[in-house]
């Protein structure tokens, strides 16, 4: 490169410097190759100043620009060069994607919409577009692109690379393969090829393959960095450490990759002894996380640590040792820094030649104790778990829905860890009953650390919260999708880089349920073993021990002498020691051979000098004992002799052993005393010398009340529990504390807090349950708000309240949270399995498409209660939706004997049976559809009489799909001489003013004409006697009048119509979405007009397909202009939409995509409709998966299409 600087360039004829352009084309490539960007333009540039008007040099430098992540020296290339080239089509779609880099997305679209109006059958254009799009995200719009230039050029490999690259993004992974593979077939020596196809091989776990291909890539070109990196990522997950960060390396490799220039050496592994080391972040939250660990140890050496990290880490990578500097990432050093050695923290476990056995794996990110605040929670919370479901990557995510899952589990509470942009997800379709949101308590990563440090248990998505978490030893549950990140190695379910993380695996791309099912069963084993160790603590806690200890630990101080009257095995005098390592102990003992074990027990401990251990008994005199220790722990009970009675144990007053050791006079003494029954003689014989005196208070003794009467402040605990605040002692059994004369009680004695007691737990239920119980009454004043707050209020006090949890769901369920109250219901019965809240439950469960579930809720509750009108009807509908509806007949038929008055019945009967075909029985019933308030209600109801003159008021249905469905029934009325005026929502009407037979159309706020009889639109068909043939005829019983378009192409004019659907929650989650139907938008014969809401249409620009499909300009304002529009299509696709229902009554020909489920409108298990000639009704299969039915759709357009091209 060199000599290429030395030469010449100063020639006056381009054909001499044609040797020197080619070698300047020669060392761009060669430094584009090595991640040099600086000396590929200084190539390129010598080349435009030898050739001004070359053309391929300022675009390649503007790809080199943008590549390295400089997108607006980009931009000035290609400015340049679209001054010598306005047109040049290269320059113009470089622009876009660099104008989509500084952030001008419009601008970019606008400069590919140009082209393709310029050049529609440009395969570069198209797959400029996809580019775009695929940056962006948009994957479906994406994939159209691709296959519109594959329609053009089924040959050109990199769109099917690229095509492949997208599907693989989008779950496709068979469809991805076969892209792949196609690439690889039309263009066999492209290395990037091969690597694309590795990366998807190993994303489906399928190894050997990927390595064979990752093998063929390095065969064709070994120092390719994306075959370098894959082969990294598989070395890791094969657990060969080593070698992954060896070929990680060539990272650098690729544009806007190259190493940072700082104001260090680079450190290449050389002694860091008495060193400055900068350490700066690469990669994301994660990596930065989980190379913190190698600080610490770094510390050790080197005489200062600076970090160069993203901001919100910095307070806490701060505290870490040897760090004693912080700065954010992103921005410029300060001026003057320097230090000795830099580097990655990406490249820090090569440098230090860990290796799979090596990896620090101690906690090592501990929180800052400033950043700590204590959660509090209900009394009956045994486990805090912390929520994070947003992974670090996208795909690494779980849906919200899930985390509810998670929330039905007794004695858990969940906590939101989320941070990012869907921590909102927890406030919008949760309430804190179920989650709580801490984000709004989190500014950075200190304050992160320190709510995570209040979890027992943190299950997270892979991301920077469930690192932190592990970093400081929590017990992490990672949730890792089918294709996780090659850091989890394979066939792991453990980590190496975190000892407490168990990680759970999806089985299969989007299967969650397994890894779900063990985090539930973690959960509920930490609850019971924390149950369990509560029960235990609160044990240990209670009774006489405890009592003695904990008055001992809260009174003894440095240097008292310890007076233990019956020691025992001498646990109370090591737990003093314990408290106070100087103390120094006189213990009596009135049986030889347990006081023969005391002295070699302390012996043992090196104890001796502190402890003395006396053979003898307390009490008020002299004298001769003998010894038995109570059973059950009671103390040392011990009966007096004759002193004639040889080898009998010796009582001595505490006063006189105290005289005979004068060099303890100067120790306060604290007595405690365990020799049963002889507690009035020993405190008789003790003196004026205890500070404090322990003692086991029983009814008739009287060694409380000398005490008292020697000044002594008695003390005794309020509960059985030795914990907490004590109050004065009132004459009550139990362990007792005597305070000499100017000694108060401690503030706390015992454990610093034990787990909740029973009884405490039990009366936080009680207050639930009467913070919830006014709630139900406002409830049904439809004082919503208020109800809720006071269900709220209880669940705070008690989160499984049942009462609440039950109550709360309805009302959630009715606000369009049907995974909350899913959650709520099963809280509730978790608590009772009460029939009713099991009926609730399985309503959501059916509405939700779980209908596995709400049969066997509904089974349960009907063997519990036995058949009610209410769950027979529940029953019934659960039949309808499993497309079993003779069943579902006869038990809506059984609903309605039961109770004859529900409302509900017999408009549900009548879509059971219009569903199931019978019309004759369904229609009558379709009077009893529920309809809102008459405008008219003075007015008399028609009952199917002679209305021949008559005007008569038709009230049409608030649903613009049904009201246009039952519209052909108004010209029957006509038919019988009636003069029929309208009224119906604003949309209809001028539309049903073009329509033969009605005299008046009026809207919602037109006033009412003069009329002599009124009757719901939905009541016709029973009052007409409507036969069951109700086919239109193909030519549709509805005419376009105002507004038509005529529409002049010879392309197939296809009208797509997507949006809010009708029918169950379920179904309107399943419909066909515009991103599923934007496959048929590939066959160029085919045009596409957006049939669609106003709001809908925003999912065209979202989509970013905008030159796929095209907009009426201007929107039609009414339905009578969209059916002008309708009629001048060919043909109309779509989902159940009011759009889909004007075409079919128009008479168009109609493609109708609806998934399974039930609609009396669409009779299941036929592709035809009674209502609708012109209708071919398409359904997903049985997974719902749109793609095989689309193929379908697709083929029958082509059809179309190649008719409407010879006609």
């Amino acid at each position: 490169m060199s000599e290429i600087e030395d030469l010449d360039l100063e020639f006056a004829d381009l054909p001499e410097h044609a040797a020197v352009i080619e070698t300047l084309w020669q060392e761009a490539g060669l430094a584009r190759r090595y991640g040099d960007t600086e000396t590929a333009l200084s190539a390129y540039r010598r080349i435009i100043a030898l050739d001004p008007i070359n053309t391929e040099a300022p675009l390649a430098a503007a790809q080199t620009c943008r590549l390295a992540g400089r997108p607006r020296d980009s931009l000035l290339f290609c400015l340049d060069l679209l001054e010598m080239d306005r047109q040049h089509m290269g320059c113009r779609l470089e622009l876009a994607e660099a104008l989509r880099q500084i952030g001008q997305p419009e601008e970019a679209h606008a400069i590919i919409d140009i082209l393709l109006m310029e050049r529609p059958d440009s395969v570069q254009v198209w797959c400029g577009l996809a580019q775009l799009l695929c940056d962006e995200g948009r994957l479906a719009g994406a994939e159209l692109s691709l296959r519109r230039a594959l329609g053009l050029h089924p040959g050109f490999g990199p769109a099917w690379a690229t095509l492949g690259g997208v599907l693989a993004r989008m779950g496709e992974s068979d469809a991805a393969l076969d892209a792949f593979h196609a690439a690889i077939i039309l263009e066999p020596d492209q290395v990037s090829h091969q690597v694309h196809l590795a990366e998807a091989l190993m994303d489906l776990n399928r190894i050997d393959e990927a390595a064979a291909h990752i093998g063929r890539a390095l065969a064709l070109d070994e120092e390719d960095p994306s075959a370098r990196l894959a082969r990294a990522r598989l070395s890791m997950l094969n657990g060969h450490l080593a070698t992954s960060w060896q070929d990680a390396q060539w990272r650098h490799r690729r544009p806007g990759f190259a190493r940072p220039l700082l104001p260090a050496d680079p450190w290449e592994g050389e002694d860091l002894s008495g060193t400055h080391l900068l350490l700066h972040a690469e990669s994301g939250l994660s990596d930065s996380l989980i190379m913190a660990r190698f600080i610490p140890i770094l510390a050790r050496s080197c005489a200062a640590i600076t970090l160069q990290v993203q901001p919100e880490l910095i307070p806490l990578l701060e505290t870490l040792p040897g760090v004693t500097r912080a700065l954010p990432l992103g921005q410029a050093l300060p001026d003057g820094f320097t230090a000795d050695y830099a580097t990655s923290l990406d490249d820090l476990p090569l440098l230090m030649g860990v290796e799979l056995r090596t990896i620090p794996a101690e906690p090592y990110l501990p929180p800052p104790p400033d950043r700590i605040r204590h959660i509090r929670v209900p009394p009956s919370t045994l486990v805090k778990v912390g929520i994070a479901w947003a992974g670090e990557r996208p795909e690494d995510g779980l849906p919200f829905a899930h985390v509810l899952e998670l929330a039905t589990l007794p004695g858990s509470l969940l906590f939101s860890l989320e941070t990012g942009p869907r921590s909102a997800e927890a406030r919008e379709q949760a309430l804190p009953a179920l989650i709580t949101d801490l984000s709004p308590t989190i500014a950075d990563f200190a304050d992160l650390a320190g709510r995570i440090s209040e979890m027992d248990m943190v299950i997270a998505a892979d991301g920077p919260a469930a690192h932190l978490a592990a970093a400081m030893g929590k017990p992490v549950l990672m949730m890792l999708p089918h294709a996780a990140h090659a850091r989890w190695m394979r066939r792991r379910d453990d980590s190496p880089w975190y000892p407490a993380m168990t990680l759970l695996r999806q089985p299969a791309p989007g299967q969650w349920d397994a890894p779900l099912a063990a985090a539930r069963q973690r959960m509920e084993d930490l609850i019971r073993s924390t149950a369990e160790q509560n029960d235990r603590q609160r044990r240990g806690a209670m009774g006489r021990d405890a009592a003695m200890n904990a008055f001992l630990a809260a009174h003894l101080a440095s240097g008292d002498l310890l007076v233990d009257v019956g020691g025992g095995n001498g646990d109370h005098i090591l737990q003093a020691m314990e408290h106070c390592p100087d103390l120094l102990v006189i213990t009596l003992e009135p049986s030889p051979s347990e006081a023969d074990m005391l002295r070699d027990s302390f012996a043992i401990s090196g104890l001796e000098e502190q402890v003395e251990v006396l053979t003898a008994a307390a009490g008020s005199g002299e004298g001769h004992v003998l010894a038995a220790r109570a059973p059950h722990g009671g103390g040392t009970r011990v009966f007096a002799l004759p002193d004639w009675v040889p080898a009998a144990t010796p009582m001595r007053p505490i006063a006189a052993l105290l005289d005979e050791r004068p060099h303890l006079a100067s120790c306060r003494v604290v007595l405690r005393l365990d020799q049963t029954g002889w507690e009035d003689d020993i405190i008789a014989g003790t003196g004026s010398r205890p500070a404090v005196v322990i003692l086991e208070h029983c009814d008739g003794a009287r060694a409380t009340r000398m005490l008292a009467e020697a000044g002594y402040g008695l003390w005794r605990f309020p509960e059985e529990t030795a914990s907490g605040a004590l109050v004065p002692f009132a004459g009550e059994a139990g362990p007792v504390l005597a305070l000499a004369p100017g000694i108060a009680p401690a503030s706390h004695y015992g454990r610093d807090s034990l787990p909740p007691s029973p009884a405490l737990v039990e009366a936080a239920a009680g207050r639930a349950v009467e913070l919830s119980a006014p709630a139900p009454s406002l409830q049904s004043q439809d004082r919503v708000n208020e109800a809720a707050h006071l269900y709220e209020q209880a669940l705070s006090v008690d989160p499984f309240c049942g009462m609440a949890n039950a109550n709360l769901a309805v009302l959630q369920h009715m606000a369009g949270r049907s995974d909350a109250a899913i959650a709520g219901f099963t809280r509730a019965l978790g608590q009772s399995r009460n029939p009713a809240i099991m009926a609730n439950l399985a309503g959501v469960m059916r509405q939700m498409g779980r209908l596995g579930e709400a049969n066997s809720l509904l089974a349960e509750a009907l063997e519990r209660q036995g058949e009610s009108a209410e769950l027979v009807f529940d029953l019934a509908m659960l039949r309808r939706d499993q497309g079993r509806l003779i069943e579902a007949e006869t038990l809506m038929r059984k609903a309605r004997l039961l109770a004859p008055e529900r409302p509900g019945v017999d408009w549900a009967l009548a879509q059971i049976l219009l569903g199931s075909g019978n019309l004759a029985e369904g229609l009558p019933l379709m009077a009893h559809r529920p309809i809102p308030p008459s405008r008219a209600p003075l007015l008399p109801q028609w009952d199917g009489g002679d209305v021949v003159a008559v005007s008569v008021l038709v009230e049409v249905t608030p649903d613009v799909g049904d009201a246009l469905l039952l519209a052909r029934f108004l010209p029957m009325l006509a038919a019988r001489g009636a003069l029929v005026t309208v009224s119906c929502p604003d949309e209809l009407v001028a539309l049903l003013a073009d329509q033969a037979g009605i005299e008046q159309v009026i809207g919602e706020d037109d006033p009412l004409p003069d009329c002599q009889m009124r009757v719901s639109l939905a009541a016709l068909p029973s009052l007409l006697g409507s036969g069951a043939d109700l086919a239109s005829p193909s030519a549709g019983y509805l005419l376009a009048g105002r507004g038509r378009r005529s529409l002049r192409d010879n392309r197939l004019r296809v009208g797509l119509t997507w949006g809010r659907g009708r029918g169950t929650v379920h179904r309107a989650g399943l419909a066909c979405s515009l991103g599923h139907m934007l496959s048929l938008g590939m066959d160029p014969a085919i045009s596409l007009l957006a049939l669609a809401e106003e709001d809908d249409l925003d999912h065209i620009a979202s989509e970013g397909i905008d030159a796929l499909i095209e907009r009426p300009t201007p929107q039609p304002a009414d339905l009578a202009e969209m059916a002008g529009l309708i009629s001048g299509l060919d043909v109309v696709v779509g989902g159940d939409t009011a759009q889909l229902h004007l075409a079919a009554a128009l008479g168009k020909p109609v493609l109708a995509l609806l998934p399974h489920g039930f609609d009396w409108r669409w009779p299941p298990e036929r592709e035809d409709s009674p209502w609708y000639a012109s209708v071919r009704v398409f359904r997903p299969d049985p997974a719902g998966g749109w793609r095989p039915p689309l193929r379908r759709v697709a083929a029958a357009l082509s059809i179309m299409a190649e008719k409407k091209a010879h006609l």
